[in-house]
């Protein structure tokens, strides 16, 4: 149990978790173009079809889904964090 938290509270599983819905939103689109681009160059060797499409279509989606989180989701969530903020503020009569 302890190293099963251990290896979910490791860096990378934590900063996967950070780009995870924009990983579920960008994976299945991006294979399926990677596969209609590289389908022509593997033509009858489907082993290496599936090694490329298979390497192209994780690291792919993982840059795409980090490029998605960085430069959209975080304004969105910094954003509603002030629209909260500013709320409570006014909730609490505090100028």
């Amino acid at each position: 149990l302890r190293s099963g938290a251990r290896i979910l509270g490791h860096p990378a599983m934590l900063w996967l978790g950070l780009i995870s819905y924009p990983l579920y939103l960008v994976n299945e689109p991006l294979g399926r173009v990677l596969a209609f681009l590289i389908l022509p160059f593997t033509e009858g060797r489907p082993a290496l079809f599936g090694l490329l499409w298979g390497v192209a279509t994780l690291l792919g989606s993982i840059a795409v889904a980090a490029a998605l989180h960085y430069s959209v989701e975080r304004r969105f969530i910094r954003r509603r964090s002030a629209v909260t903020q500013s709320r409570a503020v006014r909730i609490a009569g505090v100028s």
